[in-house]
């Protein structure tokens, strides 16, 4: 049994180039299905590769929009189009590997209580993680594991999330269907997420796998329409907000040995959120005292500009409460020179990483 992938395009056709070459080699003619909407891409090289697709495969269908609609709206528009009873989604910006495609259909395949499936998205400049889902603390949402190493046994364990990226996944036509498809408020953002929402809502799974695996550019795929998020996550939060769950306490706890949870620490929060103290709190770790750095807003971040020596120089290990574990990547200096093999850095992906391993 085949399946059909949905393609929304509006894109600089050297992006398409290597895109559709490699995703059509992962196609099965007489099975599969690909259906293609440009979105209002006029460019003439998008419009020449384009139609030379459609002629040189049979299984390709184009669908040419006038008008520029987005990403939710277009997909739809191809879904109606879809032969196949699964429906695998892909942005123009992710690279499966060889049989991926096949593990997200097998996985929806293998069982009814299966509502969508995502595959393991990686960072083609470091091959470490983009995502394996989404994760959610406080009004928050971030990709679960972002930055951690893709052969992390964490990463390389199937699971369940609430909402999973539609940038890299897979979802029976008929649960598509009977939920409306991508709520069409939404433009360029948070529609795909929301989807898989509303299908763990209905109670069907939402599952991460890592047997399929991808590489993601990431953002290129919508880049070239205008982009302003801030009444979509009003709206978002003001749908959502008391009905998620906060699954980022799950994922941390589960990498918390005994001996973490028994230590003593002095925690410093690096990150923005409000919540940190409750956040460490919930997640029961025995801590003695508290700071606040000044530049905890700043994507990097100099512990030597931020900690006194003293602090430093303290025999407790530190608990670093960050946005992202790559925030303290630059202070491989410090950490070495303060000897604690102790610290530890906890964020709001869901990452649990020695300081050490910085």
């Amino acid at each position: 049994m085949g399946f059909s992938v949905i393609v929304a395009v509006d894109n600089r056709p050297q992006l398409l180039t290597y895109f559709f070459d490699h995703l059509i080699s992962s196609l099965k003619p007489g099975e599969d299905q690909l259906i293609v909407v440009s979105d209002a891409c006029w460019d003439a090289r998008v419009l020449k590769d384009l139609k030379r697709l459609s002629q040189k495969n049979s299984l390709v269908k184009i669908i040419y929009l006038k008008d520029k609609v987005g990403f939710g709206p277009a997909n739809n528009i191809g879904a109606k189009e879809a032969t196949e009873d699964k429906l695998l989604f892909i942005n123009t910006d992710v690279f499966p590997e060889p049989g991926s495609m096949q593990a997200l259909a097998d996985e929806l395949q293998s069982d009814p209580s299966i509502g969508a499936v995502q595959g393991l998205l990686l960072y083609p400049q470091t091959y470490r993680v983009q995502s394996t889902g989404h994760v959610f603390f406080e009004y928050l949402n971030f990709h679960a594991l972002e930055g951690r190493a893709a052969d992390n046994p964490l990463v390389l364990r199937r699971q369940q999330r609430q909402a999973l990226t539609s940038a890299f996944y897979g979802i029976r036509r008929q649960t598509f269907i009977r939920l409306g498809g991508f709520d069409e408020f939404f433009y360029n953002a948070w529609e795909g997420m929301e989807l898989t929402l509303r299908i763990s809502h209905e109670g069907l799974r939402c599952i991460y796998t890592p047997k399929a695996r991808a590489l993601h550019i990431r953002s290129l795929a919508r880049r070239h329409s205008p982009l302003d998020e801030t009444q979509q996550i009003g709206y978002f939060w003001a749908k959502w907000g008391a009905i998620i769950k906060n699954d980022l306490l799950s994922i941390l706890t589960e990498q918390l040995t005994e001996e973490r949870i028994e230590e003593k620490y002095l925690a410093i929060n690096c990150g923005s959120t409000s919540s940190w103290k409750d956040l460490i709190d919930r997640l029961g770790l025995n801590v003695e005292g508290h700071l606040q750095i000044p530049d905890r807003f700043e994507p990097l971040i100099c512990l030597y500009n931020n900690v006194s020596r003293a602090v430093s120089k303290n025999g407790a290990p530190i608990l670093f409460v960050t946005d992202h574990f790559e925030q303290l990547t630059n202070n491989r200096a410090w950490f070495r020179t303060r000897g604690m093999r102790g610290d530890l850095v906890i964020d709001l992906r869901g990452n649990v990483i020695p300081a050490e391993e910085l």
